[in-house]
């Protein structure tokens, strides 16, 4: 075999092995990333799911506090029809914050959840509405589940964060009822949970001073150029309904000035 046939068979052996370490390599990066991905899809769905139990949790106790409230604030001229609606609504909202408890929440609690709502059912009593209604609250106040590092609705997801005042007489009636509120909560939030009218309420409201909105809202606005006091408790009520509950008094001021105009 001469020199030449020599060189030609050692340049093709070692393209040979060239070309399939390259390959190898390009499996190797290949088969890593794919495993990045799915590690982060895994993640993601975790996470959707950790977001998706805390929201249905904060809704029950949200959902059942509001029921028991209403019902409790009827007159006691209301016809039957209304406080029978009333009562089954509040027997169903108990039921949901009974449903959202897991092994994170004091047994003792539940079973004395349970003993409240069985003590109303007997006679659809308002003072047992009170103790139920209080005791939900507290429930809410002490789960750990909706105050854990994890928490979708006390992690900024871009930063952003907001400052809500409490309305002075909503305040007052809370602790009147046993529950003691702050003065004002800070709150973080991602503008992508909002609806596209809240998005555009804070932008026209504060883009021709910052830009756009600012990375912390120090109150949220209302039409006259006042700030908003919320008749909503942090405690038990998600970022959400706090938006919610803004837009629906900052509407419902526009179109009282406007009727005024």
């Amino acid at each position: 075999m001469d020199a030449t046939l020599s060189a030609v068979l050692v340049g093709s052996a070692a393209s040979l092995v060239s070309t399939a370490l390259v390959n190898w390599l390009a499996l190797v990066k290949e088969e890593k990333q794919w495993n990045r991905q799915a590690l982060a899809e895994d993640k993601r769905r975790e996470r959707d799911l950790e977001v998706e139990t805390l929201q249905r949790v904060r809704d029950a106790y949200s959902k059942c506090v509001g029921a028991l409230s209403t019902l409790i604030s009827l007159p006691d001229g209301a016809s039957s029809e209304s406080r029978s609606a009333m009562v089954q609504e509040a027997h169903a909202s108990v039921a949901m914050a009974l449903l959202a408890q897991d092994d994170a929440v004091d047994a003792g609690d539940v079973r004395q959840l349970a003993w409240l709502d069985g003590q109303f059912a007997k006679g659809n009593d308002r003072q047992w509405a009170i103790s139920l209604r209080d005791h939900v609250v507290q429930m809410a106040t002490n789960d750990p589940r909706l105050y854990s590092t994890h928490a979708p609705e006390h992690q900024p997801k871009h930063g952003k964060s907001l400052r809500v005042e409490i309305d002075p007489d909503f305040r007052r009636s809370e602790f009147i009822h046993g529950r003691e509120m702050q003065l004002s909560y800070t709150l973080h939030y991602d503008p992508c949970d909002l609806t596209p009218s809240q998005r555009e309420k804070l932008w026209d409201r504060f883009s021709p001073t910052y830009q756009g909105v600012p990375e912390q809202i120090k109150a949220l606005p209302m039409p006259d150029g006042t700030s908003w006091t919320a008749r909503v408790n942090p405690d038990v009520s998600s970022t959400a309904q706090i938006f919610a509950a803004w837009e629906s008094d900052y509407t419902a001021a526009g179109s009282e000035s406007v009727g005024v105009a």
